[in-house]
């Protein structure tokens, strides 16, 4: 079999690469940039066993394509994500399992991480569970974790979270009437402040918002739009859709009554996933001494608890553990509001 390699110095690839029948097909990195293969478009990459696309703003430092198998090498910092949308499980030797979606599958792989060999198979993984990987080693020389997590940071639920009672959207967008069915007494005024606040949060976050999700989340603010949302007071509840803001870039009703019923959310955006992945993990290796193992409900719910800012019923207890354990690990008091996610992850779900 012929191979073909394309050298790349601190390049982005586009569009689509293929692969015809047993052609092989490596990109691999020339100088010493950490992620020297950007893919700025979902990139198609057709196998035996079907197509298979790499997700865009994934990085490597080397990519290798043959007839069945596709070989990265990913920097630390950086993130490979691979995507079946046939669902097929995405076997690798870097112990890492499938996510298994509605209607695709899906490989993160976090790095650092060596020569990982992914071979896909044509089992069709199970919605609301994570496939097992090849048992095979890593395959690659120095610069390899010994010890790389068994699925990705940006895991999704591994048995998908049923959405609370709430109101429907239609009702949370109409404060009359949703004034009524919370049973207290419209607050125009209140509407008109949190329509501010929310307005400026989103320019804060560089977030463009329609009017009508802006009216959305003013109302969820100055009522509610459930009892665990009504319990947690509006204070409670801006904060929330500023964490929402933040991390998924766009107001959704269901995944803030997700976020407020201490579940993770099944509304999610990758590339705000993968841009605030080295912060979280460093926070969560700096709490917990090592990278989360998702295997562990504990620690799949703190890291989740930190990537989404999930709430819980307040319990201050808890919460006074979880603010003594971070001062002792990161010697000082909590402020921003990744900082108040470690102490509810600590607090809630590791201690």
């Amino acid at each position: 079999m012929n191979n073909y390699n394309l050298r790349f110095s601190r390049r982005w690839v586009q569009g689509s690469v293929a692969v015809v029948g047993s052609l092989a097909l490596a990109l691999s990195a020339v100088g010493a940039a950490a992620a020297d293969v950007t893919f700025t478009a979902d990139t198609s990459v057709p196998l035996t066993q079907g197509t298979f696309t790499v997700l865009t703003n994934s990085e490597a430092t080397t990519f290798e394509v043959a007839a069945s198998s596709i070989t990265v090498t990913v920097a630390s910092g950086s993130t490979f994500s691979l995507r079946s949308n046939d669902s097929y499980t995405l076997s690798n030797t870097s112990s890492t399992s499938t996510s298994c979606h509605i209607g695709y599958s899906q490989l993160d792989l976090v790095g650092p991480l060596t020569a990982i060999v992914i071979t896909p198979t044509t089992t069709v993984c199970s919605l609301g569970s994570s496939s097992g990987s090849n048992s095979g080693s890593n395959a690659g020389g120095g610069g390899g974790s010994s010890t790389p997590p068994t699925t990705p940071p940006t895991t999704p639920p591994t048995t998908p979270p049923t959405t609370p009672t709430t109101q429907t959207p239609e009702v949370a967008s109409d404060a009359a009437a949703l004034a009524q069915a919370m049973g207290v007494p419209r607050d125009i005024a209140a509407e008109a402040t949190n329509g501010g606040k929310v307005g400026a949060s989103a320019s804060e976050f560089g977030v463009t918002i329609s009017n009508d999700d802006k009216t959305l989340a003013a109302n969820f603010v100055t009522y509610g739009t459930s009892d665990a949302t009504k319990k947690l007071g509006s204070g409670e509840r801006l904060a929330l859709v500023r964490d929402q803001l933040q991390t998924l870039g766009r107001i959704s009703l269901a995944a803030l009554e997700q976020l407020a019923n201490g579940q993770k959310p099944t509304d999610r955006n990758l590339p705000n996933e993968v841009a605030q992945l080295p912060q979280v993990l460093t926070a969560y290796e700096r709490l917990v001494g090592h990278r989360p193992n998702f295997q562990n409900a504990a620690e799949d719910l703190a890291w989740n608890t930190m990537m989404y800012r999930v709430r819980f019923d307040r319990d201050l207890n808890k919460e006074r553990a979880g603010i003594t354990k971070f001062r002792a690990v990161f010697g000082y008091t909590p402020t921003s509001p990744l900082n108040w996610a470690v102490v509810r992850a600590w607090g809630y779900a590791l201690q």
